[in-house]
């Protein structure tokens, strides 16, 4: 992979390890990715860095497509809130590729096979609640890039704060207005190189 020379930016380095291009930037920003800055104020990330930190990391490389539409995963106990949130999604941008799962279980299967950059992840759920699943999750460095955000019909500041302490990017209270998915999808999705 490692081409003498080659520097990626981080748009390229998130489709080539699967996680949202803020998550790239959180890795650089923590030290765990080496970057530099262009003149122009852009982060490129050396290729042989890279390779070194996909290794050290254990982080596979997403699969190779020509489909780089951002992949969302909606985990919710509630079926009507899993497809009220996917549609709110998909009118924000058709593009994307969303799933639901029902369960904390379902989610870590998906989480493998699908890949999610970002996870919409509701916090009470029967079996492995969402406090779990986030644990495990970013204890995991095969997983720990994906971005979740906690969504509540039992919104507290101290559920929320609890989260955060634990890797999480938010917490919204259910259901979320579309303003506020939207914002989400602008932090993760958009982030500047």
């Amino acid at each position: 992979m490692a081409e003498k020379g080659r520097h990626y930016t981080t748009h390229e380095v998130s489709r080539i390890c699967g996680v949202a291009p803020i998550t790239v930037g959180r890795w650089v920003e923590s030290g765990k990715l080496a970057a530099f800055r262009t003149a122009g104020g852009h982060r490129r990330i050396p290729a042989s860095d890279l390779e070194e930190f996909l290794k050290s990391h254990g982080i596979p490389k997403a699969r190779e497509s020509g489909n780089n539409a951002p992949r969302i995963l909606v985990v919710d106990d509630d079926a009507d809130m899993i497809e009220v949130t996917k549609r709110m999604l998909a009118a924000a941008n058709p593009r994307m590729e969303i799933r639901g799962a029902s369960d904390g279980f379902m989610a870590g299967r998906l989480v493998e096979s699908f890949r999610p950059q970002l996870m919409f992840l509701d916090l009470m759920m029967p079996g492995i609640d969402g406090f779990e699943v986030l644990r495990r999750l970013k204890s995991d460095p095969a997983t720990e890039g994906v971005e979740i955000v906690g969504l509540t019909g039992f919104f507290t500041d101290e559920n929320r704060l609890k989260l955060l302490e634990m890797g999480a990017l938010d917490c919204l209270k259910k259901p979320a207005a579309a303003e506020q998915l939207l914002r989400i999808l602008e932090k993760v999705f958009a982030a500047g190189e």
